[in-house]
Parts: C-alpha cells; structure tokens; sequence
C-alpha cells in the first residue's frame, strides 16, 4: 500500500510539472492580472514553473483517480495503442506539412532544386545524376558529387511518375518522419529491452525542438533524412560499450545511411564514435572478438559507400571550391548557456534553443537513481543523460572553441550536436520515467506525455514562422530561382556567380557568335561543325566532362576541355581542318567514379550472397 502510494506522488509530481509547462504561456498574463510580460529568462521561467506546479499538484491530487478510472476503462491491445501513438506522433510532428503550399525553411528551396533536377535525370534515363542540369538556368551544378542523394530518388522517381514536385517532396517529408520513429523506438526497445520505454524514446525524440526546427525553420532536408539514421548510431555506441559489439551491423546501416544523406552528420558521427571508443580504448582493443566486429563494421561502411566517397575525394582533389574558401569558425555559433536552457522557438545561427521539455523529464532522474531494482534502466539512463549533457556543454561557449581551428570547423554550426544530444537524453529520459511509473499506470503515463510534448512540438512549429507558400508548379524551372543555391559552397572557387547570373545557356564560338545546338540533360551536339577556333559551352567547369569530334567517315577525335574565366565555364577547342562532323560534349564521368560505382554494386551482391547463403562473414 505504501509502494503504490509513493508511485501515485511520483506519478502527480510529473503531471503537475508537464501541465504547468504546457499552460505557463497563457496562465501567466492572468496570474500577472493584465500586466505586460516581457521577462523569459531562465529565473522567472522556473519561477513560474514552480508557482504553476504547486497549484496543479492540488488540482491533480483530487482529480488524477478519476482520470486514471477513465483511462483504465478503455481497452485496446498494445499494437493498436502503440499505432495509434505513432499516428498521433505522426500528425502532430506533419500537420502543416500537409496544408497546401510549401513550407519556408532557410534551405528548402536548394533541396527542392535538387529532387526537380534528379526527375530530370530520371526522365531522360541519365541515372546516377552527377551533375544536375536544371541548376543555374542549365550551366549545371555538380550537387549530387558533393551532397549525397540516394534517397532523394524517392521524390524525384514520384514526381518523375506525374506527381507535382512539392507533393512528392511532402510524400518524403511525411516518410522521413515515420522511419524517425521507427528507427527511434527500435533502438530504444534494444537498449531498455521494453516495449513501453521504445515508445516513450521515439515520442520524446520525433517531438524534440531542434528536429522540428530542422523542418520548419530550416527546411534542411539532408539533415532530416539524417535523424532517421542517428538513433542506430547511438544504440550502435551502446553495443560498443556494453554488448561487445554484437550487433556491429546496426552501426554500420546507421553509417551507410548518414554518409547517403548528409555528410557533416556523417562526419560528427565519427568524431563521437572515435572520441568514446578513445575512453575505453583498453577494454574495447584487448576483446579480439569486439575488434573483429570494429573491422568487419569498417569493411561494410567502407564497401557500401565506396560509389560516393571515393568521387567526391577525387572531385575535391581536382581543384579548390568555395566551401574551402569559408573564413566561417565554428566558435562564431557556439551558444551562451542560457541560450540552449531558454524557452523560445527563435532560431539564428547564434541563438538555437535545445528545448526545455526534454530537459524538464530529464529531471525525473533524481527519483528515478534512488531505484536499485532497476539496473538495467539505471545504466541506460546514466549513460544516455551523461553523454547528453557532454554535447550540450560542447555545444555552448563553455566549451573551449577558441582555441580550435582545423577538422572540427568542418561542422559549421557547433548546434549541430543538438541531434544527437537529443536521442541520447530521449533515451535517458524514456528509462527514467519507465522505472518511476508504475506498470498500471504507464499507459496513461505516455498518453501524457505525448500531450506535454505535441502541445509544445505545435507551438515551436507556429513559432516557426514558416508559413506555406503558394508556388507555380514551374517555380523550380524559373531561371532566377535555379540560382537558389545558399552559399553556392560546391561551386568552383574560381566561379563568379554575379557574371553566370546574367549570362544565357547558350554556345558562342571565338567570335561570340550563337551557335545551333540540341540538348538532352548535360549531353550537347553541335551539328554540323562550324569554323571556329573555340567553343565556350553553357556548363560549370568540373572533372568528368568530355567533347568528342566525329567526322563524316565515323572518326572520331577527343578534344581539349578547360575552363576559362570569369565564370569558369567549359571551353572546347575547335578541331582544326573541319568540315561538317559533330561534337558531341557530356559529363560521361571519371574512370574512378565508374569503377567505385562498380565496386559498390559488386560488393552489396556479394554480401547479399552471403547472407542468402548463411555464409557467416559480416553477420
């Protein structure tokens, strides 16, 4: 009786807390009697917190048998309630994705240039796209060489089947967040081995702040597509630590699909994994086992992503481009403390709030460490809350960035680590509140916190202010808005963007004559051949493109290729003594990109061999 008493506190004590959370907005103008509040520092917001909390822990003491009784009555079996959480997850986390119009976001206008552009590779069976054609009214960007794009198929294929190409985007946006919470609450599930704590862990983390500023105040969709993939990073680290790396394939998928969606997450992901195995580097490399398993996880990583990296560190060898160029420090957006504690859904590459919620259920681990019945959520939610507060604190100016120059500024934004902090302490506080709330009581317990969380997740997305636009369906083939390309970082550094701008995708030979040509995608043919000492050719200059004379009698002569200034555009060299003939110019690749493609193939029918066969090798 005295157990179940103390449970039913623990339990009202949440309840109070997340309620007074939720209404603090709108109650606190009433308790103020109509005076203005302006004040959100983090001191009069826990003062608020505290007067709301006691109010609503009379108020939940009367009310909460009643509640419980209600709840208690309704009798659906685990996957219908666990379904109909997920599309109650799914809906608020999408609900004005699905309004008409398109969202806002800082990036979102470059991502959808790069679906359109991949429709038009499928459409003219020019797959895998390497330079994307639409892309500076038809000069071409080579996107797809530095920024991965596999699963950006997926639109490109549906509006490439007649499907408009913000609806196709909408589709993906809407798939993105289902695997979100799938991914999340399949780790959760293995680490907590707990139906219920999986649940929580992907209500916690699909909710979260930062992931839904990343869809609607920035619109960064490689990096939405990324948060599918970090839950499998995180529960992969933990398999590291504490499983002896038994399921190393679970790191190596999470790594194959960040490296195919977004680098930088990638690469943050290797500087964590590097950094913990680093401090338990004895008892990770005297297990033979466990290092076996890191090497067959670097084989599968490796191999599997070979026809991406291995182009673009050719292509980044080739010559300078003007993300190199950046003088942009990753210090200049590290955060004052306050910031990632404040309660707003403001975003500015120097003020990026974390979210309080996530951190308000954190503290359910005071109660939660005086459990030793527990061990198992004990270690999670030490180890989850831990690293958790590590990535803030690096992501805040406490941490020493001044003194860093070099690799680290790769992640641009310091508040990047936001997303993986974010699935680390999801799963802190999914284990917590799994030891404190009692088995009768857990269902109502997630009902509430879905409550708590979507009413907040629906605020910061108003917050946003990322109101759907109303676009023509050929917004994205307008010249001007082909030149949507943020800090046009993948451009040659040599390229004056200002001059492309005012140029037409036209061929001109020396004497700055038009010359008649026909397109299809990057491929040109020049037919007949005139008299000229060179050709200037509407495309960027990068490696992999070709031009190739054919005479009348089927000869055939490769032509030199360089680019030339100010615009750094291709020029061909006439061939001499021509008469008639074609010129036929196309990005017809590198040897290394076509054989990296390949080796790619080769090496995923190998392991699917492999596996077809139980041939146990990297499983």
């Amino acid at each position: 009786m005295e157990n179940t008493k103390n449970r039913g506190i623990i339990f009202t004590i949440i309840a109070s807390i997340a309620s007074a959370f939720l209404t603090k907005d709108f109650l606190t103008p009433l308790l103020l009697m109509g005076k203005k509040y302006n004040d959100r520092s983090l001191t009069v917001q826990v003062l608020i917190l505290f007067c709301l909390t006691a109010g609503y822990l009379v108020f939940f003491w009367k009310l909460f048998p009643r509640i419980f009784a209600w709840v208690s009555s309704i009798k659906l079996n685990r996957q219908i309630f666990s379904v109909l959480l997920f599309l109650v997850t799914l809906g608020i986390m999408g609900f004005k994705i699905i309004k008409p119009g398109m969202i806002s976001g800082y990036d979102i206008d470059y991502h959808m240039l790069r679906i359109e552009s991949l429709r038009e590779s499928i459409r003219l069976g020019q797959i895998p796209a390497r330079v994307n054609p639409i892309f500076l009214n038809g000069y071409g960007y080579a996107s797809s060489l530095f920024y991965p794009d596999i699963f950006l198929y997926i639109p490109a294929a549906l509006s490439a089947l007649g499907f408009s190409t913000i609806l196709s985007a909408k589709i993906f946006f809407l798939l993105i967040f289902c695997f979100c919470f799938i991914s999340a609450y399949w780790a959760g599930k293995q680490m907590m081995g707990s139906q219920d704590a999986g649940l929580m862990t992907a209500i916690i983390y699909c909710l979260s702040q930062y992931l839904l500023q990343n869809v609607y105040r920035r619109g960064a969709l490689g990096e939405m597509q990324a948060f599918i993939f970090l839950p499998l990073i995180v529960y992969g680290l933990y398999s590291l630590i504490f499983e002896r790396f038994e399921k190393y394939w679970v790191m190596a998928i999470g790594f194959i699909g960040l490296l195919y969606s977004h680098l930088i997450s990638a690469l943050i992901a290797a500087m964590l994994v590097t950094s913990v195995g680093l401090l338990h580097v004895r008892a990770i490399f005297f297990d033979k086992a466990r290092v076996q398993r890191i090497v067959k996880f670097t084989i599968l990583t490796l191999g599997s992503t070979i026809a991406f990296w291995l182009p673009l560190i050719e292509q980044l060898s080739s010559g300078s481009f003007r993300f190199s160029q950046s003088t942009y420090l990753a210090r200049y957006s590290a955060l004052p403390l306050k910031a990632i504690f404040a309660v707003t859904g403001y975003f500015s590459g120097n003020f990026v709030a974390f979210g309080l919620p996530t951190l308000l259920l954190c503290l359910s681990w005071f109660v939660a460490r005086k459990r030793d019945d527990e061990d198992q959520m004990q270690r999670v939610s030490a180890w989850g809350l831990g690293t958790g507060a590590v990535l803030l604190l690096i992501v805040s100016n406490a941490f020493p960035w001044n003194w860093i120059n070099g690799p680290l500024n790769i992640i641009q934004f310091p508040w990047r680590l936001y997303s993986f902090a974010g699935m680390f302490l999801a799963v802190a506080a999914s284990a917590m509140l799994n030891v404190i709330i009692p088995h009768d009581l857990r269902r109502i317990g997630i009902v509430m916190l879905v409550a708590f969380l979507g009413i907040h997740a629906i605020w910061v997305i108003n917050d946003s202010g990322s109101a759907p636009r109303d676009l023509p369906l050929d917004f994205y083939r307008q010249p001007a808005n082909t030149f949507l390309i943020n800090n046009a970082e993948w451009l040659p550094a040599q390229t004056d963007l200002e001059v492309l701008q005012t140029r037409s995708p036209v061929i001109l030979d020396n004497k700055s004559q038009n010359i008649p040509f026909s397109r299809f995608g990057q491929k040109f043919l020049i037919e007949p051949v005139p008299e000229c000492i060179y050709l200037d050719i509407p495309a960027i200059f990068y490696m992999g493109y070709s031009a190739i004379y054919s005479d009348n009698a089927g000869n055939q002569i490769d032509l030199p290729i360089y680019p030339v200034l100010p615009d750094y555009t291709v020029r061909v060299d006439c061939p001499q003594n021509a008469f008639n003939g074609s010129i036929r110019f196309t990005y017809s690749g590198t040897f290394l990109q076509q054989a990296s493609l390949l080796a790619n193939l080769l090496f995923v029918i190998a392991l699917t061999i492999l596996y077809r066969f139980k041939i146990h090798l990297f499983y």
